[in-house]
């Protein structure tokens, strides 16, 4: 009796470890710094339970990480944890209200699976819920977050100095870590040498050329290339294109200056970089057409450089490196520039805590300027773009008048982190859909109203949705017509306040819209519309979260397999008895 208790015992513990076993395997894994002195490993149970991380630290010391609304500290979500000297741990729950120490929460909503250090390194297991209904901290949704860490040399929680970094990874959606690349060509577009000038802030653009190629070729990743020793003076790069048929030996302050109408010319976004942006590869099916004569051959490289303390002597050489290869895969992919149509007439008011613009486009436009059928756009990533003021985009996808998703979402925009962002899946966008660019402004600060315009100092609201396979389209853009009307606008704008901004706001979503559609070879097709009202960005439902941590469907099947084992231990004890 007792020998056949054994056996059926085994057979039921070895069940219940591998069982659990299977409920805390972390499957994913991403290093969150170009050294690889800081991963995070995650997993989660797709039955709404709680997710799971696991992060390793090249340190003895404490370890901090979590989510960030923008990249910085303020409004971040964060615990911090790490191993004492004689063996003790400590980890909490915390908030960031700035840049200073994380204050702990109220409520404490991750739970500790496992914390140790190993030699030089310290690991961290914890688990929370997706959406914790606490107001310290920030929901798990199925979009790109951008996620933080930082580390100190010893249990002394304080400034951390360079020990810091920020990723954005697709949680709930990912897609896999970008590879290394092999067996690929590459070529570099680079700032040369470049005193950076004793200003606080200074944007630094130069005229580049590519290689020249015999035949067409894909490049298929950007890595960012930041000069050793200056991390902390490189803020963004961006790259755009130009409608230059012979090269212009041109560089020096992007937005004023003899140059800047040069600069100007060059507005198609081809890549982007921010600070804590890593390598960008594009899907296994996909790459950006060089090569033929449809593809541009000169580029502005623009850099912005923040030198907080105005040192002098400074010299950078970063930039970016694009890898390509002969071997073009199945989709070329395609850039479409969405949003409000750049025009000083479109005026954004002063003192505003929140103002609201709106762009459309009509995609039942393409096919009049295309030469043939148009393909549906699988969208991918999009790169959200306003200026100074702007606080958050969001670009909804609409088909038959009725929203059906969204194709950007940047709740807490910052002029100084614009990346690009994977979509958590696909999108398709058919002939006939529309798209609607809600860009968000703050100009509390403004004393004076806010044009469209180039500068930093206008503003823009734009998406550039990165999709395949590409047409000739380029630019799909609407303005509200009665900007134009000086009688309506010079009432409507001769004394703000809260209410007369409101109204100014609705004045101009509810214009009649002129959609504008750019074919850079066919031309232009103008028709009017009108814009949609968005839905809220979805978030998770508190009401529907299980009750208490780790209620995962494997965690509860977990534990009644081992109280079906304690039964069963009970029974054949009473047996044998």
């Amino acid at each position: 009796m007792i020998g056949k208790c054994g056996n059926l015992l085994l057979c039921i513990f070895a069940l219940c470890c591998s069982v659990c076993f299977s409920a805390t395997t972390l499957p994913f894994t991403e290093y969150l710094d170009s050294a690889n002195l800081v991963s995070v490993s995650w997993g989660f149970d797709n039955n709404g339970g709680p997710i799971t991380f696991q992060v390793v630290a090249n340190t003895t010391g404490w370890v901090g990480f979590g989510f960030s609304p923008s990249g910085s500290m303020a409004g971040s979500d964060v615990v911090i944890g790490g191993v004492n000297p004689d063996g003790t741990v400590y980890f909490t729950d915390r908030h960031a209200t700035g840049n200073t120490l994380p204050l702990v929460d109220a409520k404490q909503d991750y739970t500790l699976i496992n914390l140790k250090e190993s030699g030089s390194t310290t690991t961290m297991t914890f688990s929370r819920q997706l959406q914790t209904c606490d107001t310290d901290d920030l929901p798990i949704t199925a979009t790109p977050m951008i996620l933080i860490y930082a580390y100190g040399l010893n249990d002394t929680i304080s400034y951390h100095g360079v020990s810091k970094g920020a990723k954005v990874i697709n949680l709930l959606n990912y897609a896999g870590s970008v590879q290394s690349a092999v067996n690929y060509s590459y070529f570099d577009l680079t700032a040369t040498n470049f005193t950076v000038p004793n200003l606080t802030t200074f944007y630094y653009c130069k005229i580049v050329q590519i290689p020249s190629f015999s035949q067409k070729n894909h490049i298929i990743r950007i890595d960012p290339l930041i000069q050793k020793g200056n991390e902390d003076l490189v803020h963004h790069m961006l790259l755009y294109a130009c409608p230059f048929n012979k090269m212009i030996s041109l560089e020096g302050e992007c937005y004023s200056g003899p140059n800047s109408n040069t600069f100007y010319l060059c507005q198609v976004v081809f890549a982007a970089w921010a600070i804590g942006g890593g390598s960008f590869e594009f899907p296994s099916n996909v790459g950006i057409s060089v090569g033929t004569s449809q593809d541009s051959l000169y580029f502005r490289l623009e850099m912005h450089y923040n030198n907080p303390l105005a040192t002098s002597g400074r010299v950078d050489s970063s930039g970016l490196r694009f890898y390509y290869t002969p071997y073009v895969r199945q989709y070329d992919a395609g850039i479409l520039e969405t949003g409000v149509e750049v025009d000083q007439n479109y005026l954004i008011p002063p003192g505003a805590n929140i103002f609201k613009s709106y762009g459309l486009c009509k995609t039942s436009t393409f096919p009049s300027l295309s030469s043939g059928p148009v393909s549906d756009l699988n969208v991918f990533a999009s790169l959200l773009h306003t200026h100074l003021a702007g606080v958050a985009i969001r670009v909804g996808h609409f088909r038959n008048k009725t929203q059906i998703g969204f194709l950007g979402v940047n709740e807490n925009y910052d002029f100084s982190l614009q990346r690009t962002i994977f979509l958590g899946q696909t999108a398709v966008v058919t002939v006939g859909d529309e798209i609607v660019v809600e860009c968000t402004y703050n100009t509390t600060n403004r004393n004076n109203v806010t044009t469209m315009g180039l500068s930093t100092t206008n503003e823009m609201c734009l998406a550039f949705l990165m999709y395949y396979p590409r047409n000739a389209i380029a630019n799909c853009n609407s303005v509200p017509q009665v900007i134009y009307n000086t009688s309506i606008m010079s009432q409507t704008t001769s004394n703000w306040n809260n209410d007369s901004i409101a109204l100014f706001q609705q004045l101009l979503k509810t214009s009649t819209q002129t959609v504008v559609v750019i074919n850079l070879t066919a031309g232009i097709n103008m028709q009017e519309g009108s814009i949609l009202d968005m839905q809220s960005s979805l978030v998770a439902d508190c009401k529907s979260i299980p009750i208490g941590h780790g209620n995962s469907i494997l965690n509860n099947y977990c534990s009644l397999l081992y109280l079906i084992l304690l039964i069963v231990v009970i029974y054949y004890l009473e047996e044998a008895l």
